[in-house]
């Protein structure tokens, strides 16, 4: 069979915006943010949401992300001072009901991708910095918090293991 040019399948090269209008402006609307800008939009919800000790809060993912849509889906200006001060930008956001226009212009299925991307990625580097492995990993990186927990862990085993109780009890399970 005959190789057929992609050109030939592919003749969408773009979809356009969708304008909208919010308290008297004209707001752009991405209808498919292309696959690169969509990675780096997950990146950046990841380092806003996830804690020092890679742990997650489901308020801090629905401000990050809510932020971030507008930030990607938009020409809405959002500045690192904004961001900096997430609570606040996310408060004026929801008050003024732009981020809930702004997700009900943007096709479902582009929304849906984006937020499970953003739920799955948080889930996953989430569960692995909080795993032993990831202890582990943060100690060989020369973490001095992750070190000193991983000291204080392993001299509480020590002491657990030097109790004769827990001996004899190990003992007559077996």
């Amino acid at each position: 069979m005959a190789k057929i040019g992609l050109t030939k399948l592919t003749p969408i090269k773009s979809i356009e915006n969708k304008i909208i209008d919010i308290n008297g402006e004209k707001v752009s609307i991405v209808q498919y943010l292309p696959i690169t800008d969509k990675a780096q939009m997950v990146s950046d919800v990841l380092g806003d949401t996830l804690d020092e000790h890679g742990m997650n809060s489901n308020i801090r993912e629905n401000i990050y992300t809510g932020i971030r849509l507008i930030q990607y889906y938009t020409n809405i200006n959002i500045t690192d001072t904004m961001i900096a001060n997430a609570g606040k930008t996310y408060d004026t956001l929801v008050m003024n009901g732009i981020i809930k226009k702004v997700k009900e212009n943007i096709p479902q299925d582009e929304l849906d991708y984006v937020i499970d991307a953003i739920h799955a990625s948080i889930k996953i580097v989430s569960d692995y910095r909080t795993s032993v492995a990831g202890l582990f990993n943060d100690m060989q990186s020369g973490n001095q918090e992750t070190t000193k927990a991983a000291d204080e862990l392993m001299d509480q085993l020590q002491e657990v293991s030097q109790n004769g109780l827990l001996k004899d009890i190990l003992k007559k399970m077996g």
